[in-house]
């Protein structure tokens, strides 16, 4: 057995021991949470050329060897005071304000010993004057150190030479082109409602929606020179997503001297309006030198764009229109009828099966064959000039609704001049009928080379 004095010193040195180590845990925990606040570095300091507040510039002048501009705050907003006409980001201006504020300096030098000459430094030196609370204060960078990461700066306010960061103190001298509104147009791409061309051919079309009722409700519509339903994705990839995605390569000219970039005429453009009454129009110049311009409703401005951002000069209405000239849906199909001068066909449609000219075809023929072939007559162009006479007459009899009137009419050699119901007007290539006599008579061996265009 232990004895009683050495129990009682050794349970003495086991409190203390457990007291200590629990301070030391304390004490850890504690430089944990010190130490994850990260390294303070108390001796680093920027040092700002300037101390201003930045709301109260209200005029910028930038002179650089290619140009010379001036930016003039109203109400807010900076505009070009030299052409208030042309479009300025006032975002991008505010962060030019924001790059002389920061302008910092790694050494000052300030005892006379060099002189701006020595900085390379002259009167065609790059300089922004600025207008603020400090006055005009004019800026100006000249040579870069050897290793082409500082820069000399000079200002106004004093003789001080300044060694300033190259890549920060550049982003003050930038060239106006950094400061244009790089977005060709502002509408709402969503939501247009209407739109018209203008170039090979000429059109206008709009968004349908005065019959809610109506299967097409929200489609795009020609509406001139012909009335005729658009193919909704042709009209979006062929106009409004290319306008959408334009981009201006750079800016030509802010004098509106348009003739001297193929836009003297203005008879090619596109103009688009949005369901807020936002109405925008885009001029297109044929190519010039090699390069494609465009300018923006009436306003001065030329910018470049890249030949991709020109598909619409040679649009054609063929190119939007819903080709389809008998687009159906077979349920809603009770007979369609084609006759010609010597034959006529009668073709019927049950939920199972069908006939021609009374006699039964199976419902495979009916659904794979016959039916594509009877709805799937695509148009190849749009044709406004006189029909003439008739050759065959297509008549599509629906169950519940009108019936459609597709009439061929010889246009020469290769071609059908074609309308449906009396309006619109297609050419189509008559092998394309060839074709649908031989799928329709098929079944009828003596009867298929009376139907016209089968030999």
């Amino acid at each position: 057995m232990f004895n009683k004095k050495i129990i009682i010193p050794l349970g003495i040195v086991i409190v203390l021991l457990l007291v200590l180590l629990g301070v030391s845990m304390l004490g850890g925990n504690n430089s944990n949470e010190i130490n994850s606040s990260g390294p303070q570095n108390e001796d680093y300091t920027v040092n700002y050329i300037f101390n201003f507040n930045t709301d109260t510039v209200s005029r910028i002048r930038v002179n650089l060897p290619s140009e010379s501009f001036t930016f003039s705050k109203n109400d807010g907003v900076w505009i070009l005071a030299d052409n208030p006409n042309t479009s300025i980001s006032t975002g991008t201006v505010n962060s030019l304000v924001s790059a002389i504020s920061n302008l910092s300096y790694d050494e000052v030098i300030n005892d006379g010993s060099i002189t701006s000459e020595d900085c390379g430094i002259n009167s065609d030196s790059p300089s922004v004057t600025f207008v603020s609370e400090l006055g005009e204060v004019t800026v100006k960078m000249g040579m870069t150190t050897t290793d082409g990461k500082l820069c000399y700066v000079i200002t106004s306010l004093s003789d001080d030479v300044y060694l300033a960061d190259c890549e920060s103190a550049s982003s003050v001298f930038a060239p106006l082109k950094a400061y244009r509104n790089s977005a060709a147009l502002s509408l709402d791409f969503e939501n247009i409602v209407s739109i018209e061309y203008s170039g090979i051919e000429k059109l206008s079309l709009v968004k349908s929606g005065a019959n809610k009722d109506n299967a097409r409700f929200n489609q795009w519509e020609i509406t001139s020179p012909i009335s005729i339903w658009a193919n909704d994705e042709f009209v979006n990839n062929k106009i409004i997503e290319p306008l959408k995605q334009i981009k201006i390569e750079d800016f030509a000219s802010d004098n509106g001297d348009f003739s001297s970039f193929g836009l003297g005429g203005k008879n090619k453009f596109v103009s688009l309006a949005d369901n807020s009454g936002k109405k925008q129009t885009v001029y297109f110049s044929s190519s010039t030198k090699g390069k494609y311009y465009i300018s923006i409703d009436n306003k001065k401005a030329i910018y470049e764009v890249s030949p991709s951002d020109s598909p619409y000069l040679a649009l054609k209405i063929i190119d939007l229109a819903d080709r389809n000239i008998s687009l159906a849906k077979m349920v809603n199909i009770k007979n369609v009828t084609i006759s010609g001068a010597n034959y006529n066909y009668n073709v019927e449609f049950s939920d199972k099966s069908g006939k021609i000219n009374g006699k039964e075809i199976n419902y495979t023929d009916l659904n794979q064959n016959i039916f594509p072939a009877l709805c799937g007559i695509m148009a190849d162009d749009i044709y406004t000039g006189p029909i003439g006479s008739t050759e065959i007459t297509m008549t599509f009899n629906y169950k519940e609704t009108k019936s459609d009137v597709i009439i061929f009419a010889s246009h020469n050699d290769r071609y059908y001049a074609v309308s449906k119901n009396g309006s619109v007007k297609y050419l189509i290539l008559k092998n394309k009928i060839a074709d649908l006599a031989k799928i329709i008579t098929s079944d009828f061996v003596s009867l298929s080379c009376n139907f016209a265009a089968c030999s």
